[in-house]
């Protein structure tokens, strides 16, 4: 369940994130426009800023495959075990 939520979490945030980091793109298109230079550190960030946006979006969306799989085969494991339950139930009585 707290996989779920964190998920959700993530899309909701996801375009927030992504505005951030194409701010952040455009701030450095306009720095070496200008003919400022971006030092080192600063071209490591962005890279890093664009795998890391990158890698969020494919978890997110490989969990959301995952996730519709797995409510499938939760919902027929419960199917499976609701005679049980109520057999027993019956058997308690």
């Amino acid at each position: 369940m707290k996989k779920v939520e964190t998920l959700y979490k993530a899309q909701d945030r996801l375009p927030a994130l992504r505005n951030g980091e194409e701010h952040t793109r455009h701030l450095a298109e306009m720095f070496i426009g200008q003919g400022w230079p971006l030092g080192e550190e600063e071209q490591a960030l962005l890279r890093l800023l664009r795998q890391t946006m990158q890698q969020l979006e494919e978890a997110s969306g490989s969990f959301e495959a995952r996730l519709a799989e797995e409510t499938g085969k939760f919902a027929s494991m419960v199917e499976k075990l609701v005679p049980k339950l109520k057999k027993s139930i019956r058997e308690v009585r």
